[in-house]
């Protein structure tokens, strides 16, 4: 193709296209694929997770505790005096409209979970604060030895952090059984503490 630039000590100059660079720029621009059509592990949302549909121990949203896992106790070991009798609770303390209990899994050699344990603690408490009391937050601990005294450590964490200095929340329990992380941690999405 020749073109002419007007007032350019060049008159003429000459643009030379290959084939395969016009066919580039004449193909439209497609979207990406809609994620509703990904569908590996950790890209799907559906519940339960795809590929274990046959599964029936995933909790999905809308959905509660069985009966008998609900009433269940677990021993808090931190914060003491909670309210509870013998300081121990159970999931069906918990079922009332509009109330909503969140459940976090680590374990004590986790360094990530360790630093993740302390911002729990912080945001755990000022939610909790905030919503009335109607946000529960349960820590399902393993590993290590003293559950009361690496639940202080994920307090103190909070504070260093500069959050909320926790108080009540989050109700941490002792889960040498796990029972809390089976319940809960459910395949495709295990928790790395999960064997």
């Amino acid at each position: 193709t020749t073109l002419r630039r007007p007032g350019s000590k060049f008159t003429r100059f000459t643009v030379t296209m290959r084939l395969s660079d016009a066919l580039f720029l004449a193909l439209p621009i497609l979207p990406p694929a809609p994620a509703a059509a990904q569908t590996a592990i950790g890209c799907d949302a559906s519940c339960p997770p795809l590929g274990y549909e046959s599964d029936s121990s995933h909790l999905c949203p809308g959905m509660t505790v069985d009966d008998v896992a609900a009433a269940r106790l677990h021993s808090i070991c931190h914060p003491l005096n909670t309210g509870f009798a013998n300081n121990e609770l159970s999931f069906e303390s918990f079922r009332e409209k509009g109330r909503v209990t969140v459940v976090a899994n680590y374990y004590t050699g986790c360094e990530a979970g360790r630093r993740e344990s302390g911002v729990y603690a912080g945001i755990a408490q000022r939610i909790h604060d905030e919503t009335g009391g109607r946000v529960t937050f349960v820590t399902s601990l393993k590993g290590g030895s003293d559950c009361s005294r690496w639940a202080g450590v994920y307090h103190e964490d909070a504070v260093k952090m500069g959050l909320t200095r926790p108080s009540t929340m989050p109700l941490t329990v002792s889960d040498a059984s796990y029972d809390l992380r089976d319940r809960f941690f459910t395949p495709p999405y295990p928790h790395p503490s999960c064997r």
